[in-house]
C-alpha cells in the first residue's frame, strides 16, 4: 500500500512538473498563447484575494505586462480552461498574477437566478485588473470626471479614443476563448464600452469572460462585440490595452457577478433609446440615435457624456442656446424640461442636470425605470427673453427647486 501511494505521488510530481501552462489573450497580433509557470498546483488563499482561493502564476517573460483589457484571459492546461487571469502585478521583479479557477465562473451560470437577489458592490482581490472603459473623447470625460469615478470606482482605467469602429481582426470570423470583446454601455451613433477577454465558450453559446465583475450589478442586457487590439500601453500603475470597438455584434451579457460576467452567443440586448438632436436657428443640424445601457446607477451619466460629446463642437460661448429634455417612463409617464434662449455654459448647465436627473432616479415610485431619454440643442434659437443664469436652489420633499436669472 505505501509503495502504491509513493508511485501514486511521483506520477502526480511528474505529471505537474512536465505539465505545459499558457494564457490565451491578443496583445495586438490576435489571440496567442503566453507560456506561464504555475505556482501553486492547487489554488490557494492568498492576503490581496481573502474571499476565494486562486492560482498564483508567473510569466516566463519576466517583461509581460498585465494590462487592463486582460481581465479574463483564460488558463490553459493540458487543452482545458482551468482558470481566467483576474489580477496582477506588473513592475516588480518577477511579473505575478492571480488566476480565478474556472469553477467559481461556472457557478455564474448554474446560479445567476438565485444569486441575483444577493448581489453588492465590490471587488473580489484588492488587485483586481482595473476595468477598461473607452470614451470618445477626454473633453467629455474631463466634463463629468468626478461623476465617471463615483460610478465607475477606483479601480478603473479610462482611455480616449475616437475612432471606435473598426473591421473585426479575425477574417474567419470566429470569436475564441482568448479573443478581446467589448461590452457596449452606450451603442449607436456613439459608442462607450468596456473591453475584457473571454474565457471559456459552451457549445449551446453560453459564454463567460472578464474574471471579475463590471459593477456587479446582477442581471443585465448589453451587447457583446469583438474589438481590435492596436498595442498594450505600459504604464507604471495602470497599463491597458489600446483597443478599438469593431462593427462585428457576437451577442449580449445577461448577468454581471463578483466571478465574471455572463453572455448568450446571437443574443439580441435591450437597452433605453437614447436620441440627440442638433438644430441651429431652428433647423436641424444633427441627430444622433444611441441606446444607453437600463441601469438608474450609471445610464443618466453616460447618457451626458454622449450628449456632451455630441454637441461639443457646435455650441460658441457666444451664442445663446434654447435645451429640451423628454424623459419617458415605463408606465407611460413622461416628464419634459425646456429651458428657452440661455446663456450659461453648456459645461454648467449639463452637471446640473445630472444633479437633476439623479435626485428624480432616487424618488421612491412603482415603475419608474426609464423607457427612453430625448436631448435637443437649439443654437441661436429664434427667441426672447435671454436667460442669464441657472442653479439649483432646494431640495427636499421629493421636490427640486430652480432659480433663473434673466
Amino acid at each position: 500500500m505505501f509503495k502504491r501511494v509513493v508511485v501514486l505521488f511521483i506520477c502526480f510530481v511528474l505529471v505537474f512538473s512536465f505539465a505545459q501552462y499558457y494564457i490565451l489573450t491578443d496583445v495586438g497580433r490576435g489571440v496567442e498563447k503566453i507560456e506561464v509557470d504555475l505556482l501553486t498546483p492547487e489554488p490557494i488563499y492568498v492576503q490581496d484575494s481573502p474571499n476565494m482561493k486562486v492560482y498564483v502564476i508567473k510569466f516566463k517573460d519576466s517583461n509581460f505586462p498585465v494590462a487592463s483589457g486582460m481581465s479574463g484571459s483564460p488558463l490553459i492546461s493540458n487543452g482545458k480552461v482551468i482558470g481566467a487571469l483576474f489580477a496582477g502585478y506588473s513592475f516588480q521583479r518577477e511579473p505575478l498574477a492571480f488566476v480565478i479557477p474556472i469553477e467559481y465562473m461556472d457557478k455564474i451560470r448554474d446560479n445567476y437566478t438565485e444569486i441575483n437577489n444577493s448581489i453588492g458592490f465590490g471587488n473580489i482581490s484588492s488587485k483586481s485588473i482595473p476595468l477598461l472603459i473607452t470614451l470618445p473623447d477626454e473633453k467629455s470625460f474631463n466634463l463629468f470626471s468626478k461623476d465617471l469615478k463615483d460610478v465607475f470606482s477606483s479601480n478603473t482605467v479610462f482611455n480616449f479614443f475616437s475612432s471606435q469602429i473598426m473591421d473585426p481582426k479575425n477574417n474567419d470570423g470566429v470569436i475564441r476563448e482568448g479573443s478581446s470583446i467589448s461590452i457596449a454601455f452606450v451603442d449607436g451613433d456613439i459608442k462607450i464600452f468596456g473591453t475584457g477577454t473571454l474565457t471559456k465558450i459552451d457549445k449551446d453559446g453560453y459564454f463567460v469572460a472578464f474574471g471579475h465583475s463590471m459593477f456587479n450589478l446582477g442581471s443585465i442586457s448589453m451587447p457583446v462585440y469583438e474589438s481590435k487590439v492596436i498595442t498594450v500601453v505600459n504604464r507604471y500603475d495602470d497599463s491597458f490595452k489600446l483597443s478599438a470597438i469593431t462593427n462585428r455584434k457576437i451577442g449580449s451579457i445577461i448577468f454581471d457577478s463578483n466571478y465574471g460576467i455572463l453572455g448568450k452567443i446571437g443574443q439580441d440586448s435591450k437597452m433605453v433609446p437614447l436620441n440627440m438632436e442638433i438644430s441651429v436657428s431652428n433647423k436641424r443640424i444633427k441627430n444622433y440615435s444611441c441606446y444607453v445601457v437600463d441601469n438608474q446607477r450609471i445610464m443618466y451619466v453616460l447618457s451626458l457624456v454622449a450628449f456632451y460629446n455630441a454637441i461639443k463642437d457646435y455650441v460658441q460661448s457666444d451664442l445663446p442656446y434654447e435645451f429640451y429634455m423628454s424623459l419617458g417612463f415605463i408606465n407611460g409617464r413622461v416628464q419634459n424640461i425646456t429651458i428657452p434662449s440661455i446663456n450659461t455654459p453648456i459645461e454648467k448647465l449639463l452637471p446640473l442636470l445630472y444633479e437633476y436627473l439623479n435626485f428624480i432616479s432616487n424618488i421612491p415610485a412603482q415603475d419608474n425605470r426609464v423607457s427612453f431619454i430625448k436631448f435637443s440643442l437649439n443654437i441661436n434659437p429664434q427667441n426672447l427673453g435671454i436667460i442669464n443664469n441657472i442653479s439649483i436652489s432646494n431640495k427636499e420633499d421629493n421636490n427640486i427647486s430652480f432659480d433663473i436669472n434673466y
